[in-house]
């Protein structure tokens, strides 16, 4: 049995779902293969998406948020949509590989893979399984140009916004978002303190804004610590962005840890009492599995909007827009035992599914019956 996975090149969130998914399913014996879906109309042009999404990203988040506006209002799934028209140039060569594979399902991690997809069944009649996993907590654009056989639904509040967009309810599982297995597993903190060199007593906030650590992090972790009790300690995780790393170690504070890209947030989120950070699908996903509470800054804006919504709404973090909104609400959380425990106990009550491990048993069941029915043929 062979699955692809088909990603985008655009940020470290739907790869990283996708490494997920892989990972449970290479303990069953299926064979995987992770492509990135631009690199179908040719390796430069997703590398030039891949860097000016950094960019935009990093530091012209309010670019991102009016494109990313535009594009649900335009979300039609009756309109022209040019975006469509571009992605399906790469279908034919998506299609060779699908056939030279013989791949038995794939499983698309961005609504970018869905279309190119889309226009290769369309194009070519294949019946091969096709999943679409969101990875946001919304339906994003460009969705409603898909046609998929199931899509991964991240919870029922958001099932509407699929159904507007014409899809199916038939073809929607309410599931989550798929995070790697060690952030399903019960957390030791006072282990993950002594590996991580944190005194058992201290009260530990993680700062954090995504792979590529954007938004103001040395404001907001200068202005909490100085209120925070002196015991206490911050663990500021600036990803692959080197210059705030280097503007994080200038904060003369002893509290204070700075890292970069880090490969055991996992072990992080078990010592932690409280996560600062924008509101990453994946990484929001990942601390709220481990039942870590949470406050939101919302920099960036788009799909992320979505995001800082659902978790407010449903009582799993507190947020703002504003960075001195947002060190507030952090004091008051650090301060207030009870109100994490509140909002921890929020997250054990909805966060209490092994999301990866429900998205590939579907996945080898829908190979399971391709198979089946080539042998029939």
């Amino acid at each position: 049995m062979r699955v692809m996975m088909l990603s985008a090149n655009t940020g470290e969130g739907h790869n990283s779902s996708a490494k997920a998914i892989m990972e449970v399913l290479q303990t069953k014996n299926v064979e995987c293969d992770m492509l990135d879906c631009l690199a179908f109309l040719s390796p430069g042009f997703s590398k030039f998406i891949s860097d000016w999404h950094v960019r935009i990203y990093q530091y012209g988040g309010k670019i991102f948020d009016k494109g990313y506006r535009f594009m649900e209002n335009k979300a039609n799934p009756d309109n022209f949509n040019p975006l469509y028209e571009l992605l399906s140039l790469g279908s034919g060569k998506l299609r060779d590989t699908l056939m030279e594979g013989q791949y038995d399902c794939v499983v698309c991690v961005h609504p970018f893979a869905g279309v190119m997809v889309t226009e290769v069944r369309r194009s070519w009649g294949l019946e091969i399984p096709t999943l679409l996993v969101a990875t946001d907590y919304t339906c994003s654009p460009t969705v409603e140009q898909s046609q998929m056989d199931t899509y991964f639904v991240p919870a029922g509040e958001i099932c509407a916004e699929f159904t507007s967009a014409g899809i199916s309810p038939e073809n929607q599982l309410v599931c989550g978002i798929p995070v790697r297995q060690e952030f399903y597993q019960p957390g030791n903190r006072s282990l993950a303190r002594e590996k991580l060199n944190i005194p058992q007593d201290a009260v530990t906030v993680l700062v954090m804004c995504g792979s590529m650590g954007c938004g103001p992090l040395q404001k907001i972790a200068e202005e909490t610590l100085s209120q925070m009790p002196q015991s206490g300690i911050m663990v500021a995780v600036c990803g692959r962005n080197e210059k705030l790393r280097e503007e994080m170690k200038q904060i003369a504070d002893p509290r204070l840890r700075v890292t970069g890209f880090i490969d055991n947030f996992a072990t992080y989120l078990d010592a932690a009492d409280l996560v600062i950070s924008k509101p990453g699908g994946l990484s929001s996903t990942e601390a709220a599995n481990k039942h870590v509470p949470m406050v939101f800054i919302n920099t960036v804006g788009g799909c992320e909007n979505h995001n800082f919504d659902h978790f407010l709404a449903k009582g799993y973090a507190v947020g703002s827009k504003d960075a001195e909104e947002v060190v507030r609400m952090a004091i008051r959380m650090i301060w207030d035992q009870e109100g994490r425990n509140t909002m921890r106990d929020n997250l054990r009550r909805d966060f209490c599914t092994n999301t990866t491990q429900v998205i590939a048993d579907h996945t080898i069941a829908a190979a399971k019956r391709y198979r089946a029915s080539l042998q029939e043929e």
